[in-house]
């Protein structure tokens, strides 16, 4: 797609730029599509439904211009206007482009793969742009859509940019690539997935020169909230609602990328960082449902490859909610204003990252986690340790009333502290957890009342399957908790390590 996306936009300014060179000759729409259609070639036809050229401002205004597939007349790119101001007339001469602006409306880019393999071997013309500088872009209302094998694979609406960009290195070799010198998003914002979902950002500023990329701010937006966005969804899925700030990252290597494949920086620093991600388990699970991967493996089947010495994430927010079955809304737990310290990412290396996190569960007590985890593509192993201080275990009725219709009466938690290790799909370890006064009711999950057979529930599990505290007794030892657990195939990577917690949790609350 990157590759096609060139070409066109490559060609596009070629034939705009070469235009005001024959303004003496009267070049008109005919003209120009002629020339775009030679310069595109046999397999692309070209329609221009009127034009205007400014010879004093060096500007080429465009209405109804559609490029075509000849072969199967299928639209490759259209736009209902397309205006290119200040074309720089030396530069062109010396393979490099200077536009004072584009503004193009209400526009569409498909890509088809069918198509992707023809571009590829016929390269178009051979010829080679060193440099295009566009200071002011505006792109309004545009949308992209991808085919795969003759089936619709995505779509982007409602695209809007305003941007300016330096661009060095397109080639129309086989072999090519592209880097920026600089790079300025004043904003951008597109609907996709059906649009249930916005995407925004602003600020982005990256400069080749001072190795440095910048971002004000960056928001995916579930349209409409929870409710619409799961009435719209046919199977069960994770809706995300993300916000990040002040985000930037230090000493980009642009050279890692474009030669080996790898996105490279000494540093990614967020200034702030909130994610709320919810599930609705009443909708029906996909009917062809892969089974979930381990983090090494998601990171090794990414297109290219990950070093980072520090990824620094300060005043972080993460919430998860999960609605039941027979549930009436969804149950939530937080870890709030954490901060996260992640060492050493190389997804080549079989040197551990290292992972230190500072959280507030449920913004009440403080969690601080370290650990040590693999991401090349050998066997995953992760080493974890991590400590709790003292909690009120009613904070977390939060999330069990909605999610479980169980009430926590009261119970203290004074002293939490686990070690697990994580070797494929078995994880092992420790738990050694204080508690007292522990009493549990159960709730009708619509409005929280409570009737008798739940209050004989409530006697049962009290008496006979739940110990009310694990206290140190008059021979100062306490209760240990094993923990000992097998991934299920489906199990993402989040539930996987919430498992391992919970074997060692129910090993000591369990009588």
């Amino acid at each position: 797609m990157k590759r096609t996306l060139l070409i066109i936009f490559a060609v596009i300014l070629l034939f705009l730029a070469g235009s005001l060179i024959w303004l003496r000759y009267g070049v008109d729409q005919d003209h120009l599509q002629s020339i775009l259609s030679n310069a595109l070639g046999p397999d692309y036809s070209v329609e221009i439904q009127s034009a205007r050229i400014s010879p004093l401002k060096r500007a080429v205004n465009l209405a109804g211009f559609t490029i075509s597939s000849t072969t199967d007349n299928d639209l490759i790119f259209e736009a209902d206007t397309l205006n290119v101001s200040g074309v720089g007339f030396r530069s062109f001469f010396g393979r490099s482009i200077s536009i004072s602006a584009v503004d193009m409306k209400n526009f569409i880019f498909v890509q088809d793969d069918s198509r992707t393999e023809n571009d590829k071997e016929e390269p178009v013309g051979g010829a080679s742009i060193r440099r295009i500088n566009i200071r002011n872009l505006d792109l309004e209302n545009g949308a992209v859509k991808a085919r795969q094998k003759g089936n619709q694979n995505y779509i982007l609406n409602e695209l809007f940019v305003q941007a300016s960009l330096d661009i060095r290195n397109i080639s129309g070799e086989e072999n090519f690539n592209v880097g920026y010198n600089r790079l300025d998003v004043d904003s951008l914002s597109v609907l996709f997935s059906d649009d249930r979902y916005r995407f925004s950002l602003a600020g982005l500023n990256f400069t080749r020169k001072n190795e440095r990329l910048t971002l004000s701010s960056l928001r995916l937006i579930p349209v409409g909230g929870y409710d619409q966005f799961m009435r719209a969804s046919p199977y069960e899925v994770d809706m995300v609602d993300l916000e990040i700030r002040d985000f930037t990252a230090y000493g980009i290597n642009p050279a890692a990328f474009e030669q080996d494949s790898v996105i490279k920086a000494d540093s990614l620093v967020f200034g702030y960082f909130d994610i709320h991600v919810a599930k609705n388990k009443q909708l029906p699970e996909k009917p062809y449902r892969k089974d979930m991967k381990l983090l090494n493996e998601i990171i090794q089947d990414m297109e290219y490859g990950l070093e980072f010495e520090l990824i620094s994430i300060s005043n972080a927010h993460i919430r998860y909610s999960e609605q039941d079955t027979d549930g009436v809304r969804p149950g939530t737990v937080s870890f709030m204003n954490s901060t996260f310290r992640i060492r050493e990412v190389n997804s080549r290396s079989r040197s551990p990252a290292v992972l230190t996190a500072v959280t507030y569960l449920q913004n009440h007590a403080e969690l601080t986690t370290e650990l040590r985890f693999t991401l090349d593509d050998e066997l995953f192993r992760m080493a974890g340790t991590g400590e709790l201080n003292s909690f009120d275990l009613t904070q977390l009725n939060s999330i069990f009333k909605d999610l479980e219709g169980i009430k926590i009466e009261s119970g203290n938690i004074h002293e939490l502290t686990f070690d697990f290790e994580i070797s494929g799909d078995i994880s092992t370890g420790r738990m050694h957890l204080l508690y007292d006064n522990l009493k549990l009711g159960f709730v009708d999950k619509d409005d929280y009342s409570q009737d008798l057979t739940m209050s004989a529930r409530r006697f049962f599990t009290d008496h006979f399957v739940l110990r009310s505290e694990n206290i140190p007794d008059e021979n100062g030892t306490a209760r240990k908790g094993e923990i000992d657990h097998e991934r299920e195939p489906g199990d993402a990577f989040s539930n996987y390590l919430w498992q391992t917690l919970r074997s060692g949790i129910l090993d000591v609350l369990l009588r």
